[in-house]
């Protein structure tokens, strides 16, 4: 099973992919706060910061 960590603020966000305890990928990307962003800013940020980025560190 894979968990995927977030620690965000409004600045930036701190993602941690881990899988059987040991860390498969680290990313950084904008900011979070749901305060600021509604709900399609959030998704559009994942979209394009998180999913490419993670693609990038992980294998198929």
């Amino acid at each position: 099973m894979m968990i995927l960590i977030a620690d965000s603020g409004s600045t930036k966000t701190a993602w941690c992919l881990v899988q059987n305890e040991q860390i498969v990928a680290s990313v950084h990307t904008t900011g979070l706060n749901p305060y600021y962003a509604d709900t399609p800013a959030i998704v559009a940020g994942l979209r394009e910061q998180l999913i490419p980025a993670l693609s990038a560190q992980t294998p198929d």
